[in-house]
């Protein structure tokens, strides 16, 4: 896609392990920031949120072929 072709990933200047690590990262500092912060609750909520998220970006790209809610209305 060109819109993105130039992006740190896509361009192969960042790998997707140093993207792994920078997200998971992110993501565990901003919900222990949330837990410690906040309170617990809010802080499940965001991890939820994340994982959620990761489920339906990997659907999207076909890395993750789960389907999430099941429908017998196309039989």
């Amino acid at each position: 896609m060109a819109r993105t072709a130039r992006r740190p990933l896509p361009s192969g200047r960042m790998s997707r392990e140093h993207a792994l690590a920078f997200a998971t990262t992110a993501g565990l500092t901003g919900v222990g920031s949330l837990a410690l912060l906040v309170n617990p609750t809010t802080a499940a909520l965001g991890a939820a949120t994340i994982g959620e998220s990761q489920l339906l970006v990997w659907e999207v790209m076909g890395w993750f072929n789960v389907r999430l809610v099941s429908c017998s209305c196309h039989s």
